[in-house]
């Protein structure tokens, strides 16, 4: 990995262009869905701006919207200047299309000398990265702006609030790489993993309370993860290379973490063009062809693909190529599962059409459970796809897997009329009062896999499930 990735990260094939386009548009419209029902007014001055920007090429009246939304609704304006103005200004095809680039500078330019101190305040970070590429190999002038940055940009308010964090590793992965600037690079990264460290981001647990704290949490974790990350990368000693790699893996999302993917979700695209395992894959790889002894590397492999089972093949890859037991990969793996899993009560209901489903008599097989609700907007998008999964692959494979839905909190008149309504088939049964309880849910639709030995696993939230269930359970 070249330091100066995030900086020179190219654009030349059509896949980058589209997804970091498709990244754009996404946040954009979480921004405006924020937004929309407490202020119309500023969802209206941000649809202008992309219109001033990308069609009708009006830098002056571009800004002008920025201003109104500054004055109407400032956390609205940082939030849209840190994710899409940012993500283009610093990382968007440039060399393509200059007409666009040299108008969003322009606006850059007029933000700086706005007499507004709070626009003024939230935009530097962006000025300063953007300065840092442009002076591309000046060293004076790449000291001078990593200075300003130094004395101003990483106090503890600005750090979160206007993504300081995020643009001083930019800033110092352009730096490290200029002999002349290694004492600068070296404050730079200090300062910023100290802060890092300051902030709880040692603590496993997600703080309680608001969800702002909780992703002032993920941020900073993600944050910690990738100077790990730079620092194993810049390192020859495999044992230190391998223990960085290592506290990068630990503090990178994992699967549940995703559903929170928001928090670093713009840090993501510009460190890695939105590859968002690239630290958990490089780490796997260093273990596979280090010398570490082969069963700890197993009990690693183990771990991640326990949690994320899209890297249930690497896993098997090494199992069998290394002979670790006299089980066959498939044993190896479930009992790897069941060692993890919770105890899953047994339940015995009485569906919808009259027909009795027991989980006794399902011993031997995979079941995959889903608790749900009419009145749930999230259960109702799922099952579509729900239906899919069941004719296309419980019912195809019913001496492997068998499922029930359960509904909560409802009325069966209500259930049935919903399930004519859409033509839905999937079995379904009625709640009783303690189904929800012995399989801790919490929110709807939960998912979960009970095992053939009858232990059961929570499908994590907002994920692809049908992708999930298939690599668990070698569908």
């Amino acid at each position: 990995m070249k330091l100066d990735i995030a900086m020179t990260a190219s654009f030349k094939n059509i896949k980058q262009i589209l997804l970091l386009g498709l990244c754009i548009a996404v946040h954009c419209n979480v921004i405006a869905q924020t937004y929309s029902l407490s202020n119309e007014l500023t969802v209206r001055y941000l649809n202008n701006f992309q219109n001033y920007v990308y069609t009708k090429l009006d830098a002056d009246s571009a800004y002008l919207c920025l201003t109104k939304i500054a004055h109407n609704d400032l956390s609205a304006l940082k939030d849209f200047l840190h994710a899409s103005f940012a993500l283009f200004l610093i990382q968007g095809p440039r060399a393509d299309d200059p007409v666009t680039n040299k108008i969003k500078e322009k606006i850059l330019l007029n933000i700086m000398s706005d007499t507004v101190k709070l626009l003024q305040e939230t935009a530097r970070p962006i000025y300063l990265c953007y300065e840092i590429h442009s002076a591309k190999n000046n060293v004076s002038e790449l000291k001078k702006i990593t200075e300003e940055f130094l004395k101003n940009e990483l106090s503890q308010d600005l750090f979160y609030a206007n993504k300081t964090g995020r643009y001083g590793l930019m800033i110092y992965q352009k730096i490290a790489i200029q002999e002349e600037l290694k004492p600068e690079a070296k404050r730079l990264f200090t300062k910023i993993k100290s802060i890092l460290r300051k902030n709880r981001v040692l603590v496993q647990t997600s703080p309680s309370g608001s969800n702002l704290n909780k992703q002032k949490w993920y941020y900073y974790r993600y944050l910690y993860s990738y100077v790990n990350y730079l620092e194993s990368m810049q390192n020859s000693d495999l044992h230190k290379k391998e223990l960085f790699l290592k506290k990068a893996f630990d503090y990178s999302p994992d699967r549940i973490e995703n559903e929170h993917q928001l928090a670093y979700f713009n840090e993501n695209l510009l460190f890695f063009n939105g590859e968002i395992q690239t630290i958990k894959n490089d780490y796997i790889q260093f273990l596979i062809h280090s010398d570490i002894d082969a069963k700890k590397v197993l009990s690693t492999l183990v771990h991640i693909a326990l949690a994320e089972p899209e890297y249930k093949y690497k896993l098997k890859e090494f199992y069998e190529s290394n002979n670790l037991s006299g089980l066959s990969f498939n044993e190896f793996w479930m009992n790897a599962i069941d060692s993890k899993s919770k105890k899953a009560y047994p339940f015995l209901f009485k569906k919808i059409d009259g027909k009795i489903f027991s989980s006794k008599e399902m011993l031997g097989k995979w079941i995959l459970v889903e608790f749900w609700g009419t009145w749930c907007p999230a259960c109702r998008d799922e099952h579509p796809g729900l239906q899919q999964f069941y004719d296309s692959v419980i019912l195809k494979n019913t001496e492997h897997i068998n499922m029930l839905t359960i509904a909560c909190r409802d009325k069966e008149d209500s259930v049935i009329t919903y399930l004519k309504r859409n033509n839905y088939s999937f079995p379904v049964a009625m709640a009783d009062k303690n189904i929800g309880h012995n399989f801790n849910v919490e929110y709807y639709p939960t998912n979960i896999l009970i095992t053939p030995k009858g232990k059961y696993i929570t499908i994590p939230f907002g994920i692809d499930w049908i992708k999930f269930i298939k690599e668990y359970c070698d569908l």
